[in-house]
């Protein structure tokens, strides 16, 4: 953010119903937003960015040099059979300075 707080994204694979079906660490994509002198608040779903499919990177970066952090994703699934998973893809949210983020 702009205060100074350093902020944190965390990128994972993102499949619905997953602790449903049984597994583990599907639960899509986290941001974590830190204020000056507090701890991290996950605000994931109210920035929007947790379904991607399956992430591979995630980048914090001032892209319009407006002084917010924007986020660009790169994720799909690369497999034999063309069916299973979203192809790759970039994705790119710019911070409007209030959530959600806008891709």
């Amino acid at each position: 953010t702009a205060d100074g707080a350093p902020d944190w994204v965390i990128g994972s694979i993102y499949r619905q119903n997953c602790t449903a079906l049984g597994y583990v660490g599907c639960t899509g994509n986290r941001v974590f937003r830190r204020r000056q002198g507090q701890a991290y608040v996950d605000e994931t779903d109210l920035w929007g960015p947790r379904n991607t499919g399956w992430t591979w990177g995630m980048a914090l970066w001032d892209t319009n040099n407006d002084g917010a952090l924007d986020l660009t994703v790169t994720s799909g699934h690369i497999t034999s059979i063309p069916w299973q998973g979203p192809p790759p893809q970039l994705t790119h949210w710019t911070n409007p300075g209030i959530p959600p983020l806008r891709d």
